[in-house]
């Protein structure tokens, strides 16, 4: 059997989606690679309990990476104020989404309670991974820079990603979450040097075209998706 890998955009909460793409779609294995490219929490209405499940999955021998999204990011830098809303960097982080969504998931009676389990979760997500084939990262890469793997800032948040330079990243492409595109966008990247893969899941029925999780196997290049069944009988963003 040919050893599969895929890599998953970016999820935002959307826990129903996540899980039947999972195990309905791809009917993932635990002989198969996962990747995450960031962005696992806020906006949509279970980030808490898609932690969770990558987390048991991690535990019962399902091969899982996650990397950092900038929605991942603003979190860490207020995780040890949570307590404090008047802080800047939590003010920043609830103005994302976090207020409607990921603060409320961990919650308990009315205040915010973060596990250490969740916390090493956040503290463990990686950067960027380099496989055989391919360069994951959130955001983009500075191909101006000699060494575009340094700006670690720019992986995470650039909204605008340069042009793919493939010999500065071992002749390899790029797969990059962080800016929703609609299917047919991400279809038509599949044959250039950067691949797309946040299809706006939590834009369902609110950016014609978006509205779906997608999952992309590696070997094959085949494209798998999920329209989003998290919202059908509450507000979203």
């Amino acid at each position: 059997m040919i050893k599969r890998e895929f890599v998953i955009g970016d999820v935002h909460g959307c826990y129903k989606t996540l899980h039947h793409l999972l195990f309905e779609i791809i009917n993932i294995t635990k002989k198969d690679s996962l990747y995450f490219l960031g962005d696992i929490i806020d906006r949509g209405p279970q980030p808490r309990e898609v932690i969770e499940l990558i987390q048991n999955m991690k535990k019962s021998g399902y091969k899982i990476r996650v990397l950092k999204g900038n929605h991942e990011d603003l979190f860490l830098n207020a995780m040890d104020f949570m307590d404090d809303t008047n802080n800047s960097n939590t003010e920043r982080w609830l103005a994302m989404g976090g207020a409607i969504t990921t603060y409320k998931s961990f919650s308990q009676s009315g205040s915010f309670e973060l596990r250490n389990i969740h916390r090493d979760f956040f503290r463990n997500l990686e950067d960027y991974i380099v496989l055989e084939d391919f360069v994951l990262c959130h955001a983009g890469l500075k191909f101006t820079d000699a060494d575009p793997f340094k700006d670690r800032y720019y992986m995470v948040w650039e909204r605008e990603p340069q042009k793919v330079i493939p010999e500065k990243i071992g002749f390899r492409k790029l797969i990059t979450g962080h800016s929703p595109k609609t299917l047919q966008q991400i279809f038509d990247s599949l044959s250039t040097n950067h691949i797309y893969l946040d299809g706006g899941c939590v834009h369902y029925r609110t950016k014609a075209g978006m509205g779906y999780m997608v999952a992309l196997e590696l070997n094959s290049l085949e494209l798998f998706q999920q329209i989003c069944i998290d919202f059908e009988n509450e507000f979203h963003y």
